[in-house]
């Protein structure tokens, strides 16, 4: 994550798209406390936004096809996180869409995800990690962050029982420390004007 990102609040549409949709991306950041807790949990908070996104933008409004929404934290040269969500739509509904992205950001900032929508990432984080454990990758990654971050190399055990362990109110309450809405960039790809 470097060279850091413009503080404060950056708005920017780019005329450049040869075809007639827009692009967009909508990046949160800043500061981190680096814990093994807290990024489970941001992990927890990012599928459970995808989940909401998915429903609102896609299903309920048919706005896009596809929509993203993912975390990023990295401990040097100092922890930083930053999450991103993206997808395609019509230029029209550029601010629109957007909207619903602070929507569901807010929602979730006041009564953390459904009980439906933890069940669900945290069964999917559990069957996830049971089907990585079996790769190289996995352990690769898993080795070099116990080398170079210090974490703890977790028994299947240790990560079932710390994924059970977040709550509706821990996705709330980092959501809210994290997620203010004062540091954000948001680029919007434009269809070219002739």
């Amino acid at each position: 994550m470097s060279p850091d990102y413009a503080p404060g609040v950056i708005d920017f549409k780019y005329p450049k798209n040869s075809e007639q949709q827009s692009r967009v991306q909508l990046v949160f950041h800043g500061d981190f406390n680096w814990n093994m807790k807290d990024r489970q949990i941001f992990r927890v908070l990012s599928q459970a936004v995808s989940i909401k996104l998915r429903e609102s933008m896609r299903e309920d409004q048919g706005g896009v096809y596809g929509v993203g929404f993912s975390e990023s934290i990295s401990r040097y040269p100092k922890p930083k996180y930053s999450v991103t969500a993206q997808w395609g739509c019509a230029p029209d509904n550029v601010e629109k869409l957007s909207q619903t992205v602070f929507d569901v950001l807010s929602k979730i900032k006041k009564e953390g995800p459904t009980d439906i929508d933890m069940q669900k990432v945290t069964e999917t984080m559990i069957r996830e990690r049971e089907t990585r454990v079996k790769e190289n990758g996995y352990w690769l990654s898993a080795l070099e962050s116990a080398y170079f971050n210090g974490d703890k190399m977790m028994t299947s055990e240790e990560y079932i029982s710390l994924i059970k362990s977040i709550t509706k109110d821990d996705v709330k309450n980092l959501s809210n420390k994290y997620l203010e809405g004062k540091e954000y960039i948001k680029t919007a790809f434009m269809p070219e004007v002739k």
